[in-house]
Formats: structure tokens, sequence, C-alpha cells
């Protein structure tokens, strides 16, 4: 169990770890856990309501990761979590500069194209690239990507133009269920299927982008409430509601970074993206 930090007053809170424990179960060696930045330092005092815990586990069978947050149980890694692709170009897991490993176990890997790079200025290690013109990271269709009805998208971007596809899993068939999260010059853009022509297209509330810094992006598609949310940085920039259905996501190849067969404005990036979580919640 770890404690994380303990409230001073209304205006300050001080971090820090009086304990943690690590379990085992197989071959009785714990994963390998430390606290890397920007994780604070012990006995750091602060006024900002918030901080960021940047845990670093080694473990080559990792099943599962909870953890605890005001008495309630969080579990951040396991049969939910689809695809996990952290740019980090770690020869030990077999990447390489075309090959990208999904790290969440289900083996979906990705494969680099347009000559773009990881980066060392990573939001947390290194990061992918993109030029806007022909990069991209794409990743074969399988049903290990399907996400059902409750679907999550998560991802840090560092956008140099306020426009291009972040992320699409797409068939570019109306009647084929589709996820496809695009950034225009004042919003985000989420498009889905539902059968017909056109295709429906959600957008946040009109936001301000911060070019050249990295910003978080969660997308929470449910269509059994027929909802979808939009979050940056932690906030809530809009949620919509629908009537229609929205067809199951469960076909098409995976593109980040672009629109599946497109080059060029508007449909690319231009920009770094970092840490791709995909989730069926």
């Amino acid at each position: 169990q770890c404690y994380n930090f303990t409230l001073l007053t209304a205006s300050a809170i001080i971090f820090n770890v009086s304990s943690f424990t690590n379990y085992s179960v197989g071959d009785g060696t714990p994963p390998g856990t430390s606290f890397v930045d920007p994780t604070p330092s012990n006995g750091t005092s602060q006024t900002t309501p918030h901080f960021e815990v940047n845990v670093s586990i080694t473990e080559s069978s990792l099943h599962e990761i909870v953890y605890t947050g005001n008495g309630t149980n969080y579990t951040y890694y396991d049969d939910s979590l689809v695809l996990m692709m952290n740019f980090d170009n770690v020869s030990a897991l077999g990447e390489n500069d075309t090959h990208v490993v999904d790290v969440s176990g289900n083996g979906n890997n990705g494969t680099v194209a347009g000559g773009n790079i990881t980066t060392a200025d990573g939001k947390y290690g290194r990061a992918m690239q993109f030029d806007g013109v022909d990069d991209s990271v794409s990743i074969t269709d399988n049903d290990g990507l399907d996400t059902g009805e409750q679907t999550s998208i998560e991802l840090w971007i560092k956008p140099n133009k306020a426009e291009g596809t972040i992320y699409n899993r797409n068939t570019q068939l109306i009647d084929s269920g589709f996820h496809w999260i695009s950034i225009t010059e004042n919003s985000i853009q989420y498009q889905y299927a539902n059968g017909s022509s056109p295709i429906p297209v959600v957008a946040s509330e009109i936001i301000s982008w911060a070019l050249g810094e990295w910003q978080h992006i969660v997308i929470v598609h449910d269509n059994i409430n027929k909802t979808i949310k939009f979050y940056r940085n932690g906030t809530n920039i809009g949620t919509t509601t629908y009537t229609d259905n929205a067809l199951s996501v469960d076909s098409g190849n995976v593109a980040i970074g672009t629109y599946n067969g497109f080059t060029g404005s508007p449909y690319t990036f231009n920009g770094s993206i970092d840490e791709v979580r995909v989730y069926k919640t």
C-alpha cells in the first residue's frame, strides 16, 4: 500500500511515500518498482491541488496493476487494456525504428511508416514524431483490437499545428464501425459510424491549443448510455449525447498520426504523440 500525500492546510499539501509493498505470485520474485520523474520527492510541499506520480515497473509477466486513492482501489493494467504503446524504442522489447511493441500483452504491435522516428523529449521517456506529411504508425486489423460497446482512448500529444488525425481505426465503410479522433484549430473531433451517411461528427467545446506543449487527451465513448466525453489535461471539455446506434468497432486497421490511406493536410498530424492507451471499459 502506498500513502501518497497528507493535506496540511487548505492551501498546501506534502508528498510522502511512507510505505510501499510489492506482491508477486508465481516465481516469488516481486516486480522491480521505482518512482521516477516527475513524481515529487519525499517531503515536497506544494500549493497546487494535484501532482503526477510516475512508477516504473520491470516485470516480464505483469498481469495487473492496482493502486489506492482515497480508500478506493483503481485497476490500471488488466484485461480491459487493449493497446498500450510507449514509443520508447526499447531494443530489449524488440523495438526499433520501424517496429513498435504493444506492451499491453495483446500483441497489437505497430509498424512505423514515412520515416518518422522517436525523440528523446517525450512526455515520459521518448515519443513518436510525425511530420504532417506521410508519417504514421499502423497496426494490422485483428480481434484483439475490438473494444465492444464502451471504449476509452487516451494519449499525450504535442502539436506543432492544430490539425490532423491522432488516432483512428477504420475500414472506410459507412456500414462498419470505427473510431476517428482528430484535432482542428479550436476543438477535438470524434467520428463514429451508424450505418448511414453523412458520418456523425462530434466535437468538444471550443478550446485554444498550446502549440509545442504536451497535452493529455481522452475520449470516452459509451454506446450503452449513448454518450461521448472529451477530456483535455483532466478537465471535461464536452459531453455529447446521441440517439442513433453507433456500430461496434470490430474491424479495420489502426493508424496513429494519420487517417488510414491518406497523406498530407488535413489528415496527417504534425507534432509528437506519446503514451497511447485504448481500453474496453
